[in-house]
């Protein structure tokens, strides 16, 4: 690993993290105001700053490539806080007022974190329709525990991860010592096809470009 991959890795975990502890802040008021212990009346929730990096961190990537709203955002971030703060737990547990309840839920982030929606509850959502969390089974769905997906998750921290269900089926390919890889005719003549084309794509895009003097 390059040392400029090493410091995005680096500031990309930060910036996850920080961005966990304003969903934590959140937390902490909801069981402020639960409680009726005087809280800060102007707290600050703003987002992190980005930090200065020439490639976007995995957060943002993500949240555009599936369009989370905010409030997908923040749910996505309770489920991370889960997996990587060992505080989270307890917390959950205060904020839902049930000992037996130490995980996220839906619930929970429909009471406790502000600009959540129900649509959040539908198959359409992000979080779901792409199943970027997972509902465990229970008696409602608004009481379920909530997990972030595994891939998620290390995407999230510039891990590579296989999914589970094609590890078994997805193998590596040896191309052996040419570094070739044989089609069958009707194959290469499609394979040929493609990279004709997107060579031709490539250059009429370098060629409209405008030339600075």
């Amino acid at each position: 690993m390059t040392s400029t991959a090493i410091d995005w890795y680096k500031a990309n975990y930060q910036y996850l993290m920080t961005s966990v502890n304003r969903v934590y802040r959140h937390l902490e008021c909801y069981i402020s105001q639960k409680q009726n212990q005087t809280t800060d009346p102007n707290p600050d929730f703003s987002p992190p700053e980005i930090p200065n990096s020439a490639t976007p961190f995995a957060l943002d990537i993500l949240c555009t490539q599936f369009g989370l709203s905010v409030c997908d955002r923040d749910i996505l971030l309770l489920c991370v806080g889960m997996e990587l703060d060992p505080d989270f737990p307890l917390l959950c547990r205060q904020a839902s007022g049930d000992s037996q309840i130490n995980y996220p839920t839906l619930s929970l982030a429909l009471s406790a974190l502000p600009h959540v929606s129900l649509s959040v509850l539908g198959r359409q959502s992000p979080l779901q329709y792409w199943q970027l969390i997972e509902i465990a089974p229970g008696v409602t769905l608004t009481q379920s525990p909530l997990r972030i997906d595994p891939r998620i998750l290390c995407y999230l921290l510039g891990e590579p991860s296989i999914d589970a269900q094609l590890d078994e089926r997805v193998k590596p390919l040896d191309l052996g010592l040419t570094g070739e890889l044989a089609l069958p005719p009707s194959h290469q003549q499609i394979a040929q096809i493609i990279a004709s084309a997107w060579s031709d794509s490539t250059a009429s895009k370098n060629l409209d470009k405008p030339t600075h003097k």
